[in-house]
């Protein structure tokens, strides 16, 4: 990769993360994106609001509103309104999801080393607290 501007140099890695990513997860028939959501909801317990998957992923309501139907018609999750706020619509996995957890776990767990490869610990901090600064910079 040559150098150039940095936003471009993160645009190029995220780039090429995603599609290594959804060739990846293609054999469970499912999208990166995908993924991301059902690692949300497993980290909320196995249950959580549509709103706060796209408060954490950052993304847009029609966006999440498409990935969590493709995973419903899929049979990963199960939709419903929130009984306590009816404004809300809860996502919950299913034993599908649960059964490809481990799976899909072990492939992220794979690409986080090959991606961190030659990189100390004190550079993998440094690193973190760099790219939250530029986040935090452009937010």
């Amino acid at each position: 990769m040559k150098d150039t501007d940095i936003g471009h140099m993160l645009k190029q890695l995220e780039s090429k993360l995603h599609t290594r990513a959804n060739a990846t997860f293609s054999k469970s028939e499912l999208t990166y994106s995908q993924v991301r959501v059902l690692k949300i909801i497993w980290k909320h317990g196995g249950q959580v609001t549509q709103k706060e998957i796209e408060k954490e992923l950052k993304v847009s309501h029609p966006t999440i509103v498409g990935i969590v139907s493709r995973l419903e018609k899929s049979g990963y999750v199960n939709c419903h309104v929130d009984p306590d706020d009816r404004r809300n619509k809860l996502v919950c996995g299913t034993e599908r999801a649960l059964k490809h957890r481990k799976w899909h776990d072990a492939r992220i767990r794979e690409t986080e080393k090959q991606l961190t490869e030659g990189f100390s610990r004190q550079e993998l901090q440094t690193l973190r607290e760099m790219l939250k600064r530029l986040y935090k910079n452009i937010e």
